[in-house]
């Protein structure tokens, strides 16, 4: 009984494993710093929406964070990507009224829900060895 329960965690711990393979890493955007931009500019284009400016940059492996400048005549939005942050570059971040700065924050999902497992793995085995 015990070993088939063995058999059992272990099982389960390896398909989730496999489910969440390879590292997923979800992205969340901080909050903006209005009239602020950095200089340290990679790429520059034009978007319909903030929106359409965050996904620039999660297409480009290199984009840390983005300035989002004002309409322009033709009702677009400037995006200009950037390969680092305010905290690896603040003395290029200025004051710029016309822009607005967001950088990236990152969480490795993956990660934790290893640990989570694993920690659930370890108390049921200390349980069943008791």
């Amino acid at each position: 009984m015990r070993l088939c329960l063995l058999l059992f965690f272990s099982t389960v711990v390896y398909a989730v494993t496999r489910i969440v393979e390879p590292d997923f890493e979800g992205v969340n955007f901080a909050k903006a710093l209005f009239g602020q931009r950095l200089e340290k500019v990679f790429q520059e284009t034009a978007v319909d929406s903030e929106t359409s400016c965050q996904i620039q940059c999660l297409k480009r492996i290199r984009c840390l964070s983005y300035n989002l400048g004002t309409i322009n005549e033709k009702g677009k939005f400037t995006c200009q990507l950037c390969d680092s942050d305010r905290f690896t570059s603040h003395e290029n971040l200025t004051q710029d009224e016309k822009w607005l700065y967001r950088g990236m924050e990152v969480i490795n999902r993956t990660k934790k829900l290893k640990e989570i497992l694993l920690s659930c793995f370890s108390s049921s085995l200390q349980l069943f060895l008791s």
